[in-house]
């Protein structure tokens, strides 16, 4: 972790594959989505949703999920360093889809190379751990 960051467990949607990541506190969920897309070489954490699905953010606080909504910063909710964050994937008849926002700063998320390098060195990312 560096400073001024939180590290973050992003638990994948599908399976139990976690990936530990250093997030700018003013991070929001739309671009920590936009992030976990993008292809680091190895593939990404996420592949696109298919036609009429989309992800969405929870922060896992003992037995409850708070939503991380796409204009919400991290530190809007309540994110802590070492906290889980669920990726859920939504869709016909899953949960509301919230509206977001074109606008917003990049390079929010930042995540460390290890097991596998993320090539995002404009933004600042780099992949921890998956």
């Amino acid at each position: 972790m560096t400073v001024n960051t939180i590290e973050v467990h992003f638990v994948h949607p599908r399976n139990s594959t976690t990936l530990t990541a250093d997030i700018s506190p003013q991070c929001t969920g739309a671009e920590a989505l936009q992030e976990l897309q993008a292809d680091d070489g190895s593939g990404p954490f996420l592949t696109p949703p298919q036609t009429g699905e989309f992800y969405g953010l929870g922060l896992k606080r003992g037995n409850s999920t708070v939503a991380i909504t796409p204009n919400m910063t991290f530190t809007q909710a309540g994110v802590q360093s070492g906290d889980t964050v669920m990726v859920n994937l939504g869709g016909q008849g899953g949960f509301s889809r919230p509206t977001v926002s074109s606008h917003g700063e990049n390079g929010r998320l930042r995540r460390r190379a290890l097991a596998s390098p993320f090539s995002c060195e404009s933004q600042g990312c780099a992949r921890k751990e998956r």
